[in-house]
């Protein structure tokens, strides 16, 4: 089996080029470049060819550090003082940046993430899907990968309902498949708060969370991986189809600390191309891609650390005490308005506007130095 080449769901379980190969076992670690005691942002499986997809390095990084993603990706070396990119080194000087592979796998064990503008290198960072502001294509736009995932006849979205699909989008069987929510129940407030129900998405007003825009349907065996983030869905490059890109299953972490669990579950999932999709809002699908990268022990910020800057929607506040904010965040990863009282002692950034451009505090976004 050759990876990272993306497939069609296999009939049958070939462990070929899988079983035994100690790459397949590895972790790509990416820190914080701002952080002189290496503190690790995000570590993601090496499933791809022993390494993992440029797509899911980037993006994942970019998410965590509040939405700093750029349409050059961070491939252009002659942006290095402008925009977000991954290096080799700590220091942010050009000869250490990645240039990224013609197969856009990214194989070393060990990577920084920059995000230019900042002293010392100490951007904040997002902690936790409660606190993360979904764009809202003023200031930021969705990104290209996934802006590519668009129905050409997106436009004309009154029969989406009819194209709506209850067979499994992985293997097609309609035995029992279970319905995913995209963006989990659980986020109800996260969904209310970011307006996944106005017309924002182009006449997508008033569907709720079970509804047909945020509801996918998968085997019992898939739909578990993916509800545990050991799975997600991700764009990636078809080589096949010329310059398109399909949405495909990515292996983000191991299932269990079991090598031949992990060799089986790449072999049977990763990188298959998912069965048409076309009625679900390309929003929701990078929803998702988000949650999956904060519901994950990919994202293993020590929160903790000494000089921790954090991007907080001020809605929901922080706690006045660090310790005790940092304290529940580790318990609970989440915490409610009536747990926490919010503190205003850091300086107000303001990155995301409402839909209809009103200044509203609920989704202003803040930072905050500890």
């Amino acid at each position: 089996m050759a990876f990272p080449e993306l497939r069609d769901y296999p009939e049958t379980l070939d462990l070929t080029g899988v079983k035994g190969n100690k790459n397949l076992l590895k972790r790509i670690n990416i820190y914080h470049a701002g952080y002189s005691s290496h503190e690790l942002l995000l570590s993601l499986h090496a499933s791809d060819d022993g390494g993992i997809h440029y797509t899911a390095a980037y993006y994942g990084c970019c998410i965590l550090a509040g939405n700093v993603w750029h349409d050059d990706e961070g491939r252009t070396c002659d942006k290095v003082d402008k925009y977000p990119f991954l290096s080799t080194s700590q220091k942010a000087d050009r000869k250490f940046r990645v240039k990224v592979p013609d197969d856009d796998i990214l194989r070393r064990e060990k990577y920084f993430f920059h995000v230019p503008g900042y002293k010392m290198g100490l951007y904040p960072v997002v902690p936790d899907f409660e606190h993360w502001v979904f764009p809202d294509d003023l200031e930021v736009e969705i990104p290209t990968p996934w802006c590519l995932l668009q129905p050409e006849d997106s436009a004309d979205l009154e029969d989406y309902p009819s194209r709506a699909n209850t067979s499994c989008r992985i293997t097609g069987t309609q035995i029992r498949p279970q319905p995913l929510h995209l963006v989990p129940l659980d986020r109800a407030r996260w969904y209310r708060k970011n307006e996944m129900v106005t017309d924002k998405l182009n006449n997508f007003r008033g569907y709720s969370m079970d509804s047909f825009v945020n509801t996918l349907y998968f085997r019992h065996d898939i739909h578990h991986l993916l509800d545990e983030s050991i799975l997600t869905l991700l764009p990636k490059p078809d080589l096949k189809q010329g310059d398109t890109y399909s949405l495909v299953t990515h292996m983000l972490r191991r299932p269990s600390m079991s090598d031949k669990a992990t060799w089986e579950t790449l072999a049977r999932f990763h990188n298959v191309k998912c069965l048409p999709v076309e009625w679900i809002p390309i929003q929701f699908l990078f929803a998702h891609f988000a949650w999956s990268i904060f519901n994950n022990l990919a994202y293993t910020f020590n929160k903790e650390a000494a000089g921790v800057r954090f991007r907080m929607r001020a809605a929901l506040g922080c706690s006045t005490e660090a310790s005790d904010w940092v304290r529940e965040q580790l318990d609970e990863r989440s915490f409610s308005d009536e747990d926490i009282t919010p503190a205003r002692t850091g300086s107000k950034r303001k990155r995301c506007q409402v839909a209809d451009d009103t200044d509203d505090d609920d989704n202003a976004d803040y930072d905050y130095d500890y």
